[in-house]
């Protein structure tokens, strides 16, 4: 679904899809953030777990999120308020937003690293993708 997805908003994106994440590699993500993560996220890395265009893998989901919250403790509002999931780049990153220690719905927000913006950009992650690769976002 989300491969034909992506294919049907552009179909000149030479997306590379990695190979699916599988349920262990889910779980222990869920686990280490002692959280279930959004039904469309699993199911996009049990589709491909990540792509070397936006997507993070489920271990890079962790690292991520990991290290910009450590990076940017004391210099930013806090970090643990979002699930990053995707990245632009460019120093933005896409993530779901997280209140008492759970994902919250299927909210799209972007953060701006350098000026530490938050800005909410889609209501699922099918409007995000469609807009990410229709160049909307």
């Amino acid at each position: 679904m989300w491969k034909e997805l992506i294919s049907s908003c552009d179909d000149k994106a030479a997306v590379v899809f990695a190979q699916p994440a599988s349920d262990e590699e889910i779980q222990a993500l869920e686990a280490d953030f002692e959280g279930k993560l959004p039904d469309e996220l699993t199911d996009y890395l049990r589709e491909s777990n990540g792509d070397d265009t936006l997507m993070m893998s489920a271990e890079r989901i962790f690292d991520c999120n990991t290290q910009i919250r450590e990076q940017c403790a004391g210099d930013h509002m806090p970090l643990n308020c979002l699930l990053f999931f995707a990245e632009n780049g460019c120093g933005g990153y896409y993530g779901y937003p997280v209140i008492n220690g759970a994902v919250c719905g299927t909210k799209i927000y972007f953060w701006w690293k350098e000026t530490d913006d938050r800005t909410l950009v889609a209501g699922d992650l099918k409007e995000f993708l469609t807009k990410y690769y229709t160049g909307e976002i």
